[in-house]
């Protein structure tokens, strides 16, 4: 009997170590000293002085020689970048007992164009660029694994959204995200593995967020109103998701801050341009850089879901092949800038090398419903004319009446080229004759920005 009451107890105290070291194995280590990134700069709720931004312009302020137009993609064409997350909201809002990440989550993302193809938006058909980024990010984090007890592991985060943008000026019609996390651990039998959440969210614009207003130009402002609706579906033990859809009214001013090189460091933007989106209190609440040598962002930082904050810089721009084997397409506007109503001339080139290159069929498409053949003769252009008409831009601001790109696209190819035409006038001051001067809302002080209207009014 008494070897049996030993074997018993030598059984107990060895499940008992076995259990300790199960706990103990990955004990959570001390927070770490406090770090600074963009998602501290986003979230300080710092409120910045706009006023110099919002210096209305004369037709002959518009420096077009150091100017940024939009650049047309192909499919194929991909970009890499070097991603950060900073998801320590999920936790905090989660409220999770004893779980923190220690650190940024990091990991590369690639940005690819999988497809363009004529998709009706609003009841209007737009030629559409569909682009996917897809990323995987992991970093430091403790968490209480039901069962086990709380543990230091990794969470790993799967990111992946598919935008809808306008071809004529990289505006984003529907953005479809999906978003999972786990937080892997270690213990003695092997590796384990605790689902957070796995989120499929699908954003509507109503109208079209208008990241570039272009052509951009340093100190440019404009307004963005948007009717943005949020469907949530998925599955998570630790985040609510919302039963029915979420539709709110998103107010950015969107301000070109500055020009050179941003984070991203790469060779070949430095002459980027920062475009940073403000709300109604003038707390910024995303950036992008703008890098015309590549045609899109280089360097981003904003909200992906569940108030993550993502922060990608250019690694890499992969042409696709695509661009090789095809003539370099280009378009010229004469002038780049009229008065509503007006006609003006568009001539279209094709060259391959320092050769031109003829019979190079295609068409301009302007708006939802202008479209006009081309070919270009033996000396590789081809010229027409254009009526710009009178249509409003839905991006508010006191420079301009309107800025709308036209795109010439060669037959049975996804071959583009693009050019911005600007219309003189002031979309803030037509809103003031349409609604007998009701004011429209701005992160300064009222009587700041009716001043500006007025002078646009008057200056139009």
């Amino acid at each position: 009997m008494r070897w049996r009451i030993v074997l018993f107890a030598s059984a107990t105290v060895f499940a008992l170590l076995t259990a300790t070291i199960l706990v103990m194995r990955n004990p959570a280590p001390p927070p770490p000293p406090e770090t600074v990134n963009s998602s501290d700069w986003l979230n300080s709720n710092t409120t910045e002085n706009l006023s110099a931004f919002l210096v209305p312009k004369d037709k002959t302020d518009f420096d077009w020689e150091n100017m940024s137009d939009g650049a047309t993609w192909r499919i194929g064409d991909k970009w890499l970048y070097d991603g950060r997350l900073d998801a320590s909201s999920v936790i905090d809002d989660a409220e999770i007992p004893d779980a923190r990440i220690d650190d940024l989550l990091r990991g590369n993302a690639l940005l690819e164009v999988t497809n363009i193809s004529w998709m009706e938006w609003e009841g209007e058909q737009s030629l559409t660029y569909v682009v996917e980024l897809a990323g995987s990010f992991s970093g430091p984090a403790i968490f209480p694994v039901p069962l086990i007890e709380t543990l230091a592991g990794d969470l790993l985060v799967e990111y992946h959204a598919t935008e809808y943008i306008r071809v004529s000026d990289h505006a984003t019609h529907r953005l479809v995200e999906s978003l999972t996390l786990d937080f892997e651990y270690d213990y003695e039998i092997g590796i384990g593995l605790e689902p957070i959440a796995d989120l499929y969210i699908v954003t509507n614009n109503s109208p079209a967020i208008e990241w570039w207003d272009f052509p951009l130009a340093i100190n440019e402002t404009w307004l963005s109103e948007v009717e943005e609706t949020k469907t949530y579906t998925g599955t998570s033990d630790y985040v609510e998701l919302p039963e029915e859809d979420e539709v709110e009214d998103v107010y950015r001013r969107l301000v070109a801050t500055e020009q050179g090189q941003g984070k991203d460091t790469h060779p070949d933007c430095v002459d980027a341009t920062n475009v940073t989106a403000f709300d109604k209190e003038n707390k910024i609440s995303s950036w992008r850089w703008y890098c015309p040598d590549i045609g899109t962002w280089s360097w981003r930082v904003g909200e992906v879901p569940l108030g993550v904050t993502g922060d990608f810089r250019l690694l890499e721009y992969i042409p696709a092949e695509t661009r090789a084997l095809s003539p370099t397409l280009t378009i010229e506007l004469s002038p780049p800038a009229t008065n509503k109503s007006t006609i003006i001339e568009i001539w279209i080139n094709a060259s391959q090398g320092n050769a031109s290159v003829a019979e190079i069929s295609g068409e301009i498409i302007y708006g939802c419903c202008t479209s006009i053949a081309f070919s270009t003769a033996i000396n590789g252009s081809a010229w027409l004319e254009l009526n710009v008409s009178n249509r409003i831009d839905d991006t508010s601001t006191f420079d301009d009446l309107a800025s709308h790109g036209i795109i010439a696209i060669v037959s049975n190819s996804d071959q583009m080229a693009m050019a911005s035409i600007t219309l003189y006038g002031s979309v803030l001051g037509e809103q003031v004759r349409n609604t007998g001067g009701q004011w429209q809302w701005s992160p300064l002080d009222v009587s700041v920005h009716n001043a500006a209207i007025i002078s646009s009014v008057i200056r139009w």
